[in-house]
């Protein structure tokens, strides 16, 4: 069975940074339409990796629980954590005065998950009480079986729905279940992409592309102002490009020696917490609307600066925070539950 391992438990960090990084672009208002400077625009359409770093998530997961079994006692850990940061922050802001108390959306808080107060979290978490029938299916396919299917949900839901822009293909827990199935393919071809030295000449390919792509819009537009608007074309969930990018990035994290870093997996283990505090929807608005307003940084060239060191102090207030939850609450939740299920075992062994 494989171990975790910090390599990648880093590479999950970097996606939760590529994570903020991308909602600053989407929400701190960076007007790309009023940008007078090339090197903004050309910034603004670089950093939108928020949909880079959601499919680097699923594709680690893929990759660590294709030989490992689900447990509830994780799914309501999960629970937990969610309704604390929802129903928490939003009595917190109503104690504070920053939200006026309805209570209809109090109700929502209670829950995140049919509201969808996180998008993330109510896919993810469907998503993975599906895992055990996923496995099961994926390994008991032979490798011509397994290359197949793993080619066709590429070009069914990445390619398809990329170049031919049909809408119905581009469902949520599909797309999980291609990132997922890539995670597991790699985990099973593991000597293949940890060995394979033309990875990183493929990710180098792809990133330019990406660059050029960009670049290329950017220039045109000057003469046609509506080519802005497919400046993420290549940058979408769906997207091919990206989706190559994540399994590079994921191959080339596993060709590095294997170390462990009690501080790196600690730092991992909370990056769940950190997407749950900075963008829970009433922080969001603060966040980005009042404490890190970027438009006016739209034509500074302070502009890439300003946005690295948001993310910085979104992510280290953020650690800070689900630190202390999960060294205090959720000890106690896990206590709980622990005695619980010594209770029902007890009650099993009875009857």
């Amino acid at each position: 069975m494989l171990k975790r391992n910090s390599n990648i438990e880093l590479l999950r960090i970097l996606s939760m940074i590529m994570i903020i990084l991308g909602h600053c672009n989407i929400y701190g208002n960076y007007d790309i339409t009023n940008m007078n400077h090339f090197f903004n625009k050309f910034v603004i359409g670089n950093t939108y990796l928020g949909n880079l770093g959601v499919i680097i998530f699923v594709l680690t997961t893929g990759y660590f629980m294709i030989q490992k079994e689900i447990r509830i006692k994780k799914v309501i850990l999960f629970e937990l954590q969610v309704l604390f940061y929802s129903v928490g922050i939003y009595i917190l802001f109503c104690v504070i005065s920053i939200s006026n108390f309805n209570l209809k959306e109090m109700i929502k808080c209670f829950f995140p998950i049919i509201t969808k107060q996180y998008w993330f979290f109510s896919v993810y978490i469907i998503f993975y009480l599906f895992i055990p029938y996923v496995n099961k299916f994926i390994l008991s396919l032979n490798k011509k079986d397994l290359n197949i299917y793993i080619l066709m949900m590429i070009i069914c839901f990445s390619i398809v729905p990329t170049f031919l822009s049909v809408d119905f293909l581009k469902n949520e827990l599909l797309q999980f279940l291609l990132f997922y199935s890539l995670g597991a393919y790699v985990n099973i071809n593991i000597d293949y992409f940890k060995n394979n030295k033309k990875i990183k000449y493929i990710l180098l390919l792809c990133i330019i592309i990406l660059l050029a792509y960009t670049s290329g819009l950017i220039f045109l537009s000057r003469y046609n102002a509506n080519l802005l608007n497919k400046m993420f074309f290549l940058s979408y969930r769906s997207s091919i490009l990206m989706i190559i990018i994540a399994v590079c990035l994921l191959s080339i994290f596993l060709s590095f020696k294997n170390f462990s870093s009690k501080i790196i997996n600690n730092i991992s283990s909370c990056v769940f917490g950190i997407y749950l505090i900075h963008d829970n929807p009433n922080v969001r608005v603060l966040l980005w609307n009042n404490i890190f307003n970027g438009s006016k940084f739209i034509n500074s060239y302070f502009l890439i600066l300003y946005m690295i060191l948001s993310v910085l102090i979104i992510f280290m207030i953020s650690l800070l925070i689900e630190s202390i939850r999960k060294y205090t609450i959720e000890k106690f939740n896990i206590k709980c539950l622990d005695m619980i299920s010594k209770q029902y075992y007890k009650i099993i062994e009875k009857k």
